[in-house]
């Protein structure tokens, strides 16, 4: 059985951290990178919703849906996590 971990143990360690942390808001670059969509994929696993996800990012909803139907990267993680 896989034990939950909280967003801020996801993001202890990851660089993408500090942006998150200080509330900046992410860049297209920075959501598709490759701990980017790992995190997306951790976040949808533990039962995040898209629209929660692309809030912490400080990315519109609109435009963290729009992004998801341009590249398949981001759909793919957000598969992966259900």
């Amino acid at each position: 059985m896989a034990t939950k971990v909280s967003k801020e143990q996801y993001l202890q360690d990851l660089p993408i951290a500090d942006k998150l942390n200080k509330s900046i808001q992410l860049t297209k670059e920075d959501v598709l990178s490759e701990e980017g969509l790992i995190l997306i994929q951790c976040l949808t696993r533990d039962g995040m919703y898209k629209k929660d996800i692309a809030e912490m990012f400080g990315i519109k909803v609109q435009t963290f849906w729009l992004w998801e139907q341009k590249y398949p990267e981001l759909a793919e993680a957000l598969r992966k996590g259900k």
